[in-house]
């Protein structure tokens, strides 16, 4: 005659999301108990990465401070970078001003027409303030929402950092 046994244990998982995109990853937990019958038990298991979300800012200029954690999603653009990432509209021919700086990290930015796939700029140095990244006056050719990223230039490096924009 079979037996059934249970032992009370909890079994813990983490999982890592450094380099993988936004959206879902599914794969299989093999789980193998200990002993002469060791049965294996496999369980399905699905990881959702959701894309960071994005700050408005009603105004301009804006100043932000803020900090980069752990907690944080990843950069769209490179998944082993925390990010956060700032909204404002702009009109036809307008020009910005983007400034990040941070003790904590090196900082890195970047400038997007919201929908598009290419970034208007990327920069990771300044050339007017130390351990900062900037970009000035940016033409902004047509009307729409942009998205300042606010990242870190070296990978899962986090921190207290300030953001300026301005026209």
């Amino acid at each position: 005659a079979a037996s059934t046994e249970r032992a009370p244990g909890t079994l813990s998982v983490s999982l890592d999301p450094t380099g993988l995109a936004a959206g879902d990853h599914s794969d299989t937990v093999r789980v193998t108990a200990e002993g002469p019958e060791g049965q294996q038990i496999r369980v399905p298991v699905r990881f959702r990465l959701l894309p960071c979300g994005v700050t408005d800012l009603t105004a301009l200029p804006a100043q932000v401070a803020g900090a980069l954690t752990t907690a944080e999603c990843g950069s769209p653009r490179q998944t082993d970078r925390f990010a956060k990432r700032y909204r404002f509209t702009a009109v036809a021919n307008d020009s910005v001003t983007v400034q990040l700086s941070s003790t904590a990290f090196p900082p890195r930015i970047t400038l997007e027409r919201e929908g598009t796939a290419t970034p208007l700029i990327e920069r990771s140095s300044c050339p007017v303030a130390a351990g900062a990244a900037c970009a000035r006056y940016v033409l902004l050719a047509q009307a729409g929402n942009y998205i300042v990223e606010a990242s870190s230039a070296t990978s899962r490096t986090a921190g207290a950092f300030d953001l300026v924009i301005g026209r």
